[in-house]
């Protein structure tokens, strides 16, 4: 096994023990038996005020069958809602119910005391900055 192999699944091997170490909750009670992708909907409507399915699907890279699914799914749920589209009278806009705008802030709380817990194991500021830096260049 190479050593790229190894330092991968070094990597999983941690971020699996930082997701199942029991002091890291990752989900809201609201988004429990959510999905990736309705969280990212959801997040990417919190950016922006309303968007048409079309945008949405592009922006996360999913088919209109996988993206309608979810669609369906989250409305089900209350957390947004189809609006017709100004720009366009025959299309919907997707927007956040306030109910959904409180669900995604929840869990933006959440995400924030998650990399919280995960920084303050570090020794420094200066390890937390580097961290951070490191991060970002992995992102690109």
């Amino acid at each position: 096994m190479s050593s790229i192999n190894k330092n991968s699944e070094q990597l999983v091997k941690l971020w699996h023990k930082i997701m199942i170490s029991g002091d890291i909750t990752v989900c809201t009670e609201k988004l429990k038996g959510a999905s990736i992708i309705d969280v990212n909907i959801l997040r990417l409507l919190e950016e922006n005020e309303t968007m048409i399915l079309k945008d949405i699907g592009t922006k996360l890279s999913l088919n209109s069958s996988t993206l309608s699914s979810a669609i369906k799914r989250i409305e089900k749920s209350g957390w947004i809602e189809r609006v017709i589209c100004k720009e366009d009278l025959r299309s919907y806009s997707i927007k956040l119910t306030n109910e959904g705008k409180q669900t995604i802030n929840e869990h933006y709380v959440l995400e924030l005391n998650i990399m919280e817990t995960l920084l303050d194991r570090l020794d420094s500021e200066n390890e937390k900055k580097e961290f951070v830096k490191m991060l970002k260049k992995l992102v690109g």
